[in-house]
């Protein structure tokens, strides 16, 4: 079942807490102290594949 998920993503992987790490962190840093209203899809590329 995993992989017929997994098949469904543009990166064709199920993503996993290590994915969001990165993003999180920065989101959290004083480096990102301008970054407001936004929003940010971590989605595996499924939005650019259409499948949204």
């Amino acid at each position: 079942m995993d992989l017929e998920v997994a098949a469904t993503y543009l990166l064709e992987r199920l993503g996993d807490p290590a994915d969001l790490a990165g993003l999180v962190s920065c989101l959290l840093s004083d480096e990102a102290g301008w970054i407001t209203g936004q929003v940010v899809v971590v989605d595996g590329g499924l939005l650019l594949k259409g499948a949204a």
